[in-house]
């Protein structure tokens, strides 16, 4: 895609990555944005680059198991996972296509890191339970557990809880987009429908 925008002198591309990408580490996973990161470096298209944590999204969806009255997750107790909403991510390329002077920077594009928030594990259980009206557990699971079944999934984990998170500065993504959203937010709005829907759907992940 990079390589058919610089064929076309496509003026402005936006590219969404990964937060933390740039430490290094996180496996397979973050090694491909890594690598695309670096090839539209390389090939000097101008471009923004987008670095978002997890979705808050991720909650309402039935593999993630919130629906069972268990939040698994491999994120240590004491690490905040940093959080932001879909809708905040297309906030942000609409600003970066609307600010081009501020977003594409020098030779090779600004790269961008974006959270709305950042919640330890348990906390996001309290949330979850309060916007739900159901109480939800959280359960540490084991990086090792979860290598049994996805060595990619673990190898983020790892480094996430190794390196205390995605590292992304709130502060400076909200002063960008003032609008930005946390999980509070979220869950008062489009969140508590998603997760409606998703209790709905049954007490099966799948």
């Amino acid at each position: 895609m990079a390589d058919a925008a610089a064929a076309a002198r496509v003026p402005h591309l936006v590219y969404a990555s990964v937060a933390g990408v740039e430490r290094g580490g996180g496996g397979r996973a973050f090694a491909s944005k890594r690598a695309i990161e670096e090839h539209i470096r390389r090939i000097d298209i101008p471009a923004t680059i987008l670095r978002p944590a997890s979705f808050m999204e991720n909650y309402a969806d039935p593999a993630f198991g919130v629906q069972t009255g268990t939040l698994a997750t491999p994120f240590a107790p004491d690490i905040p996972e940093q959080l932001i909403a879909l809708d905040d991510i297309g906030a942000f390329v609409a600003l970066a296509f609307t600010d081009p002077v501020r977003y594409l920077g020098r030779a090779g594009g600004r790269a961008v890191a974006i959270a709305g928030d950042a919640l330890r594990p348990g906390r996001t259980a309290e949330a979850l339970s309060r916007a739900t009206g159901r109480e939800i557990r959280y359960v540490h699971v084991p990086v090792d557990a979860v290598r049994t079944q996805s060595a990619d999934g673990a190898d983020v984990a790892g480094f996430l809880n190794g390196h205390g998170g995605y590292g992304v500065d709130i502060a400076a993504a909200r002063a960008l987009h003032p609008g930005l959203m946390n999980f509070e937010t979220w869950l008062s709005g489009q969140g508590r429908d998603k997760l409606a829907k998703l209790f709905a759907g049954g007490n099966r992940p799948g």
